[in-house]
Protein backbone atom coordinates (compact mmCIF):
# COMPACT_ATOMS: atom_id res chain seq x y z
CA UNK A 1 0.00 0.00 0.00
CA UNK A 2 3.12 1.96 0.48
CA UNK A 3 3.33 2.22 -3.31
CA UNK A 4 0.53 4.46 -3.86
CA UNK A 5 2.05 7.51 -1.98
CA UNK A 6 5.18 7.24 -3.13
CA UNK A 7 3.99 7.73 -6.56
CA UNK A 8 2.20 10.84 -5.60
CA UNK A 9 4.48 12.50 -4.10
CA UNK A 10 7.17 11.84 -7.12
CA UNK A 11 4.01 13.30 -9.32
CA UNK A 12 3.85 16.08 -7.52
CA UNK A 13 7.59 16.69 -7.31
CA UNK A 14 8.14 16.31 -10.87
CA UNK A 15 4.99 18.39 -11.60
CA UNK A 16 6.40 21.17 -9.65
CA UNK A 17 9.78 21.10 -11.53
CA UNK A 18 8.09 21.35 -14.79
CA UNK A 19 5.61 24.34 -13.50
CA UNK A 20 9.16 25.86 -12.00
CA UNK A 21 11.01 25.81 -15.60
CA UNK A 22 7.72 26.91 -17.38
CA UNK A 23 7.07 29.92 -15.23
CA UNK A 24 10.56 30.98 -15.23
CA UNK A 25 10.76 30.54 -19.31
CA UNK A 26 7.74 32.43 -19.65
CA UNK A 27 8.86 35.59 -17.57
CA UNK A 28 12.52 35.54 -18.66
CA UNK A 29 12.95 38.08 -22.01
CA UNK A 30 15.88 36.71 -22.91
CA UNK A 31 15.03 36.33 -26.58
CA UNK A 32 16.28 39.49 -28.78
CA UNK A 33 14.77 40.61 -31.94
CA UNK A 34 17.30 40.06 -33.80
CA UNK A 35 17.49 36.22 -32.95
CA UNK A 36 14.49 35.81 -35.20
CA UNK A 37 14.84 38.87 -37.50
CA UNK A 38 15.53 38.38 -41.68
CA UNK A 39 19.12 39.62 -42.04
CA UNK A 40 17.86 40.89 -45.20
CA UNK A 41 14.82 42.46 -44.21
CA UNK A 42 17.25 44.77 -41.37
CA UNK A 43 20.01 45.64 -44.50
CA UNK A 44 16.91 47.21 -46.32
CA UNK A 45 15.62 49.16 -43.50
CA UNK A 46 19.16 50.01 -42.03
CA UNK A 47 19.68 51.15 -46.09
CA UNK A 48 16.63 53.40 -45.86
CA UNK A 49 17.14 54.79 -42.65
CA UNK A 50 20.80 55.64 -43.81
CA UNK A 51 19.42 57.63 -46.90
CA UNK A 52 17.14 59.27 -43.90
CA UNK A 53 20.73 60.56 -42.23
CA UNK A 54 22.28 60.88 -45.17
CA UNK A 55 19.53 63.59 -46.69
CA UNK A 56 18.84 61.20 -49.58
CA UNK A 57 15.56 62.77 -49.78
CA UNK A 58 15.85 62.45 -54.16
CA UNK A 59 16.02 58.52 -54.04
CA UNK A 60 13.57 58.42 -50.54
CA UNK A 61 11.02 60.11 -52.47
CA UNK A 62 10.86 57.72 -55.83
CA UNK A 63 10.13 55.17 -53.47
CA UNK A 64 7.51 56.09 -51.54
CA UNK A 65 4.18 54.64 -52.26
CA UNK A 66 1.11 57.21 -54.72
CA UNK A 67 -0.16 58.03 -51.59
CA UNK A 68 2.17 59.91 -49.40
CA UNK A 69 3.51 61.65 -52.55
CA UNK A 70 1.28 64.88 -52.14
CA UNK A 71 3.91 67.53 -53.27
CA UNK A 72 5.65 68.40 -49.85
CA UNK A 73 7.21 64.74 -49.12
CA UNK A 74 10.69 66.48 -49.58
CA UNK A 75 9.72 68.57 -47.00
CA UNK A 76 8.40 66.26 -44.47
CA UNK A 77 11.92 63.78 -44.62
CA UNK A 78 13.83 67.46 -43.88
CA UNK A 79 11.88 67.74 -41.12
CA UNK A 80 12.75 64.56 -39.60
CA UNK A 81 16.21 64.70 -40.36
CA UNK A 82 16.39 67.43 -38.01
CA UNK A 83 15.47 65.31 -35.07
CA UNK A 84 17.83 62.94 -35.53
CA UNK A 85 21.43 64.30 -33.55
CA UNK A 86 24.16 64.69 -35.10
CA UNK A 87 27.83 62.53 -35.64
CA UNK A 88 27.51 58.62 -35.83
CA UNK A 89 25.62 56.67 -33.05
CA UNK A 90 27.07 54.24 -30.94
CA UNK A 91 24.16 52.08 -30.38
CA UNK A 92 21.64 50.67 -32.53
CA UNK A 93 19.07 47.75 -31.68
CA UNK A 94 16.35 46.46 -33.54
CA UNK A 95 13.59 46.96 -31.29
CA UNK A 96 10.62 46.33 -33.31
CA UNK A 97 10.07 43.96 -36.28
CA UNK A 98 6.85 43.09 -37.70
CA UNK A 99 5.56 41.47 -41.22
CA UNK A 100 2.33 41.55 -42.25
CA UNK A 101 1.06 39.51 -45.29
CA UNK A 102 -1.78 40.07 -47.81
CA UNK A 103 -2.62 37.89 -51.37
CA UNK A 104 -0.11 40.14 -52.78
CA UNK A 105 1.65 42.28 -50.57
CA UNK A 106 4.06 41.70 -47.61
CA UNK A 107 4.72 44.53 -46.09
CA UNK A 108 7.77 45.10 -43.33
CA UNK A 109 8.23 47.48 -40.79
CA UNK A 110 11.06 47.71 -38.37
CA UNK A 111 11.84 50.28 -35.50
CA UNK A 112 15.48 50.82 -34.43
CA UNK A 113 16.41 52.47 -31.29
CA UNK A 114 19.87 54.77 -32.30
CA UNK A 115 22.15 56.07 -29.10
CA UNK A 116 24.30 59.33 -29.81
CA UNK A 117 25.87 59.85 -26.36
CA UNK A 118 23.34 61.02 -24.24
CA UNK A 119 20.54 61.35 -26.99
CA UNK A 120 18.45 58.91 -27.90
CA UNK A 121 16.12 58.55 -31.25
CA UNK A 122 13.76 55.73 -32.52
CA UNK A 123 13.72 55.42 -36.35
CA UNK A 124 10.73 53.33 -37.85
CA UNK A 125 11.02 52.17 -41.61
CA UNK A 126 8.07 50.19 -42.96
CA UNK A 127 7.79 49.35 -46.53
CA UNK A 128 5.73 46.81 -49.01
CA UNK A 129 7.26 44.06 -51.43
CA UNK A 130 5.01 44.07 -54.67
CA UNK A 131 4.77 40.07 -56.42
CA UNK A 132 6.91 41.90 -59.31
CA UNK A 133 10.01 42.72 -56.99
CA UNK A 134 9.69 46.31 -56.27
CA UNK A 135 9.08 47.77 -53.28
CA UNK A 136 7.90 51.19 -52.22
CA UNK A 137 7.67 52.84 -48.97
CA UNK A 138 4.74 53.35 -46.58
CA UNK A 139 6.06 54.93 -43.97
CA UNK A 140 8.80 56.42 -41.91
CA UNK A 141 9.48 58.24 -38.49
CA UNK A 142 11.30 59.54 -36.07
CA UNK A 143 11.01 60.14 -32.48
CA UNK A 144 13.35 61.05 -30.00
CA UNK A 145 13.50 59.66 -26.44
CA UNK A 146 14.14 60.70 -23.24
CA UNK A 147 16.39 57.20 -22.64
CA UNK A 148 16.81 54.38 -23.62
CA UNK A 149 13.83 52.01 -24.08
CA UNK A 150 15.23 49.24 -21.70
CA UNK A 151 15.85 51.42 -18.89
CA UNK A 152 12.11 53.12 -19.16
CA UNK A 153 10.49 49.79 -19.45
CA UNK A 154 12.83 48.42 -16.59
CA UNK A 155 10.98 46.42 -13.93
CA UNK A 156 11.77 49.09 -10.99
CA UNK A 157 9.72 50.82 -8.24
CA UNK A 158 10.77 54.47 -9.16
CA UNK A 159 6.76 55.41 -10.68
CA UNK A 160 5.45 52.29 -8.69
CA UNK A 161 1.83 53.63 -7.38
CA UNK A 162 -0.39 51.60 -4.73
CA UNK A 163 -2.28 50.05 -7.95
CA UNK A 164 1.24 48.62 -8.45
CA UNK A 165 2.08 47.11 -5.46
CA UNK A 166 -1.46 45.33 -5.08
CA UNK A 167 -1.39 43.93 -8.77
CA UNK A 168 2.24 42.73 -8.07
CA UNK A 169 0.47 41.01 -4.77
CA UNK A 170 -1.83 39.43 -6.14
CA UNK A 171 0.50 38.19 -8.87
CA UNK A 172 2.45 36.28 -6.52
CA UNK A 173 0.06 35.08 -4.27
CA UNK A 174 -2.38 34.35 -6.42
CA UNK A 175 -0.34 31.56 -8.22
CA UNK A 176 0.91 30.31 -4.66
CA UNK A 177 -2.56 29.25 -3.93
CA UNK A 178 -3.48 27.56 -7.14
CA UNK A 179 0.11 25.52 -6.74
CA UNK A 180 -1.08 24.64 -3.19
CA UNK A 181 -4.19 23.52 -4.06
CA UNK A 182 -3.39 21.83 -6.99
CA UNK A 183 -0.63 19.65 -4.61
CA UNK A 184 -4.16 19.15 -2.45
CA UNK A 185 -6.00 18.45 -4.80
CA UNK A 186 -3.59 15.73 -6.02
CA UNK A 187 -2.98 14.28 -3.09
CA UNK A 188 -6.88 14.43 -1.79
CA UNK A 189 -8.46 10.85 -2.88
CA UNK A 190 -11.13 11.66 -4.93
CA UNK A 191 -13.90 9.15 -6.00
CA UNK A 192 -14.13 10.26 -9.78
CA UNK A 193 -12.91 12.92 -12.01
CA UNK A 194 -9.67 13.71 -10.28
CA UNK A 195 -8.14 15.01 -13.31
CA UNK A 196 -10.60 17.29 -14.58
CA UNK A 197 -10.28 19.15 -10.96
CA UNK A 198 -6.79 19.97 -12.26
CA UNK A 199 -7.14 21.15 -15.64
CA UNK A 200 -10.00 23.31 -13.83
CA UNK A 201 -7.28 24.58 -10.75
CA UNK A 202 -4.37 25.13 -13.33
CA UNK A 203 -5.92 27.80 -15.21
CA UNK A 204 -7.59 31.01 -13.40
CA UNK A 205 -10.34 32.87 -15.46
CA UNK A 206 -10.53 36.45 -17.33
CA UNK A 207 -7.42 38.19 -17.00
CA UNK A 208 -6.64 42.14 -15.64
CA UNK A 209 -3.65 43.30 -16.99
CA UNK A 210 -1.11 46.51 -15.85
CA UNK A 211 1.37 48.08 -17.89
CA UNK A 212 3.93 47.96 -15.60
CA UNK A 213 5.60 51.40 -17.36
CA UNK A 214 2.51 53.12 -18.06
CA UNK A 215 -0.10 52.09 -15.19
CA UNK A 216 -2.72 51.17 -18.05
CA UNK A 217 -5.46 48.54 -17.12
CA UNK A 218 -6.54 46.22 -19.61
CA UNK A 219 -9.43 43.45 -19.19
CA UNK A 220 -9.72 40.39 -21.08
CA UNK A 221 -12.83 38.44 -20.17
CA UNK A 222 -13.03 35.27 -22.56
CA UNK A 223 -9.18 34.11 -21.49
CA UNK A 224 -7.55 31.58 -18.81
CA UNK A 225 -4.10 32.04 -17.39
CA UNK A 226 -1.96 29.18 -16.08
CA UNK A 227 -2.41 29.75 -12.14
CA UNK A 228 -4.33 32.92 -12.05
CA UNK A 229 -1.35 35.32 -11.84
CA UNK A 230 1.94 36.47 -13.54
CA UNK A 231 4.58 38.79 -15.34
CA UNK A 232 6.28 38.95 -18.48
CA UNK A 233 7.40 40.89 -21.34
CA UNK A 234 8.37 39.88 -24.95
CA UNK A 235 11.68 41.80 -24.97
CA UNK A 236 14.12 44.30 -23.08
CA UNK A 237 12.71 47.11 -25.04
CA UNK A 238 9.05 46.26 -24.25
CA UNK A 239 7.10 47.07 -21.10
CA UNK A 240 6.56 44.11 -18.38
CA UNK A 241 2.59 43.77 -18.28
CA UNK A 242 1.22 41.80 -14.68
CA UNK A 243 -1.41 40.29 -14.57
CA UNK A 244 -4.02 38.58 -12.55
CA UNK A 245 -6.97 35.86 -13.15
CA UNK A 246 -9.92 34.28 -10.87
CA UNK A 247 -8.94 31.26 -9.56
CA UNK A 248 -12.46 30.11 -10.04
CA UNK A 249 -11.09 26.52 -9.56
CA UNK A 250 -9.11 27.24 -6.68
CA UNK A 251 -11.70 28.36 -4.55
CA UNK A 252 -14.64 25.55 -5.58
CA UNK A 253 -12.36 22.63 -4.74
CA UNK A 254 -11.67 24.04 -1.08
CA UNK A 255 -15.37 24.82 -0.74
CA UNK A 256 -16.82 20.90 -1.85
CA UNK A 257 -13.57 19.23 -1.26
CA UNK A 258 -14.80 17.81 1.72
CA UNK A 259 -18.04 16.89 -0.49
CA UNK A 260 -16.00 14.88 -2.68
CA UNK A 261 -13.91 13.12 0.04
CA UNK A 262 -17.45 12.06 1.85
CA UNK A 263 -18.50 10.87 -1.54
CA UNK A 264 -15.38 8.21 -1.14
CA UNK A 265 -16.91 6.98 1.95
CA UNK A 266 -20.40 6.50 1.59
CA UNK A 267 -21.32 2.82 1.88
CA UNK A 268 -21.96 0.95 -1.66
CA UNK A 269 -24.66 -1.23 -1.82
CA UNK A 270 -23.91 -5.13 -1.92
CA UNK A 271 -24.25 -6.65 -5.01
CA UNK A 272 -24.41 -10.89 -4.51
CA UNK A 273 -21.43 -12.46 -6.72
CA UNK A 274 -23.92 -14.47 -8.49
CA UNK A 275 -27.76 -14.34 -8.88
CA UNK A 276 -29.56 -17.43 -7.55
CA UNK A 277 -32.87 -18.64 -9.40
CA UNK A 278 -35.89 -18.87 -7.13
CA UNK A 279 -36.45 -21.98 -5.85
CA UNK A 280 -39.36 -23.96 -8.15
CA UNK A 281 -42.65 -24.59 -6.64
CA UNK A 282 -43.75 -28.12 -6.47
CA UNK A 283 -47.41 -28.24 -7.68
CA UNK A 284 -47.47 -32.30 -7.91
CA UNK A 285 -49.98 -33.67 -6.19
CA UNK A 286 -49.08 -36.24 -3.42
Amino acid sequence: MATRPRATHRLVKQLLAFLTVALLSACKPGITIESFADDEKEQMAQRYIQRLIDGDTTTLSQELHPSLRSGNELTQINQMRTLIPAGSPNVTNLVGYNLFKTADIRRYNLTYQFGYGSKWVLINAAWNELPDGNRQIVGMSVYPLPEPLQQTHAFTFKRARLLHYAFLTAAILLPIFSILTLIVCIRTKLARRKWLWIVFILFGLGQLSLNWTTGQLGLSLLSFQLFSGGAMTSSIYSPWIVSVSLPVGAVLFWIFRNKLKNQLLLPQPAVPDTIQPPPLENNASP
